[in-house]
């Protein structure tokens, strides 16, 4: 839950700082491209994973080099479960592999969560794991994060009590 607040902290902002987006790069703006007309649009939707200032030269000339495999299936999963377990050390069924944050955080919910219990975290974080607790009526509980980006454990140990 810390790694956006961590990313935030690199960038010199505090807890509760407004995200104003960058000025795109226009030579990496998609023809698509939403124009800004709306405040709201010039936000960075970190939630959402969107990056303001669109993919790295890096990663722009990989995504390109992709293309000539983009009319083939692949694998779903290449067997990367067990490459992950081995390089953890760690029987593959210990590896939960999905599409995206979201999905992993429903599946988790709907196994550990259930009415009464307590899910505790900080913000900023993810809203999606609260908003499955509060669908199966478990507890949801924010606290914010210490002026220095950690997070308060004996806080959340009494909380959570």
């Amino acid at each position: 839950m810390g790694g956006a607040a961590t990313a935030l902290g690199y960038l010199g902002l505090k807890p509760g700082a407004g995200l104003l987006a960058a000025e795109v790069d226009e030579t990496v703006r998609f023809p698509f491209a939403r124009k800004l007309d709306d405040p709201y649009d010039s936000l960075a939707h970190l939630s959402s994973n969107e990056n303001p200032w669109g993919p790295s030269k890096n990663m722009l000339e990989a995504m390109n080099g992709a293309w000539k495999y983009a009319n083939r299936y692949g694998y779903p999963d290449g067997d990367i479960q067990s490459a992950i377990a081995e390089h953890h050390g760690v029987s593959r069924d210990h590896i939960l592999m999905g599409a995206g944050s979201g999905e992993l955080l429903k599946v988790v919910g709907l196994t550990f969560m259930s009415p009464g219990k307590k899910v505790i975290g900080v913000e900023p974080t993810y809203s999606t794991v609260y908003r499955h607790a509060t669908d199966l009526r478990a507890d949801a509980i924010t606290l914010p994060l210490m002026e220095d980006y950690r997070q308060n454990i004996p806080e959340m140990i009494r909380t959570i009590k």
